[in-house]
């Protein structure tokens, strides 16, 4: 069990294996963007973050909520040092307070600056581990482990093959594919680096851009070479969700054919050991240590799972949270829908808490 809590956590409904393959494909190199420019290792069952001059940001593990559902805990760092904090004195002054003279106050108490220092660095690498966590939940969209992924979104992806291997392939698999709401074709332009049509594509060419429409949605994929016979595709999607589907149907078949390969998980990331083990589908909620915390930090859903949890009624949750009897019961019943009895446990409901709900 870990010393500390975790600062943000994500939720994935995917199982364990799945999503360290997700995660590990997601940091090569050219998927990761250029404002993230950290540095990570394994250690056990752990993924380590390091972000210059900061040093050391924190870490990642799973846990298993069920066989095929697993959530992604960040943990900040230890509170910082003297000796750190004093090392890294000229970046916290440059970078996190802009040079503001506002720690110049605090020159003739320098036990109280150098608690001043470490909190603002400790809050920052707190923030940094955060924006990992928000860009690997659009990263893990790519690969389809994530459901609700927003659009307009850019990204790259490394397939093997040739630019024209990739346009002929896109070009004849979307002849005979029919989407679930099938109205029309959907269509496949391909563009010279020029911007001009092609309707032979030479094998040798580099790079090409291939836009792909079905009514509003549209998906644009630059692609070029590079070392070891690959090429980089840089996607953009234009549109509503249906863009993302577009692009799953894209990936799944490039699966198929073997254009890409997931990187293999170590071992030790994916053995069972007491803290991963799957939820006994019996086991109470009360025999997890603060289930409450797997619920995202958003608005007072939290708050209301903690308080269900310590065993209040729906009236006295309302009351403390500014609802009613009646909305806290429903929202009970989603968050169970969505997070599992694990997190949101069934209990007995007093009779005029069921009939507010509408039982």
């Amino acid at each position: 069990m870990e010393t500390d809590l975790p600062v943000i956590n994500l939720i994935v409904n995917h199982p364990r294996r799945a999503v360290w393959e997700g995660l590990l494909a997601s940091f090569q190199p050219a998927m990761r963007p250029p404002d993230l420019n950290f540095e990570w290792r394994i250690e056990g069952q752990r993924i380590l973050f390091q972000f210059s001059p900061w040093g050391n940001i924190g870490f990642l593990i799973l846990k298993d909520l069920t066989p095929s559902r697993v959530v992604i805990l960040f943990y900040p760092p230890p509170f910082p040092t003297q000796p750190e904090t004093e090392q890294l004195e000229a970046a916290i002054r440059a970078e996190i307070l802009d040079n503001h003279p506002i720690y110049d106050d605090l020159r003739n108490n320098p036990e109280m600056g150098i608690h001043f220092l470490a909190q603002m660095v400790y809050h920052h690498k707190q923030s940094l581990l955060i924006r990992i966590r928000h860009w690997l939940a659009d990263a893990l969209g790519i690969w389809g482990l994530i459901e609700e992924r927003s659009t307009p979104y850019d990204f790259s992806f490394v397939i093997d093959g040739t630019p024209a291997q990739f346009a002929v392939m896109l070009r004849y698999f979307f002849q005979s594919y029919r989407p679930p709401d099938y109205r029309r074709d959907v269509e496949v332009i391909v563009l010279r680096s020029d911007h001009w049509p092609l309707r032979e594509i030479p094998a040798e060419i580099n790079p090409l851009e291939v836009n792909i429409f079905y009514e509003a949605i549209q998906l644009s994929i630059s692609i070029h070479t590079m070392p070891k016979a690959q090429s980089l595709l840089r996607v953009n999607l234009v549109g509503d969700a249906n863009s993302w589907r577009l692009w799953d149907v894209i990936r799944d078949e490039m699966a198929r054919a073997d254009w890409f390969r997931l990187p293999e998980v170590p071992k030790q990331l994916v053995e069972e050991t007491d803290e991963n083990r799957p939820l006994e589908p019996n086991k109470r909620a009360d025999n997890i240590q603060e289930p409450w915390l797997f619920i995202p930090d958003e608005g007072n859903n939290r708050l209301v799972v903690q308080l269900w949890n310590q065993n209040q009624t729906s009236k006295e949750i309302g009351q403390k949270v500014g609802s009613s009897e009646k909305t806290i019961l429903n929202r009970i019943i989603e968050l169970r829908k969505q997070y599992g009895p694990q997190i949101v446990p069934y209990r007995k409901v007093r009779k005029a808490e069921a009939k507010k709900s509408g039982k």
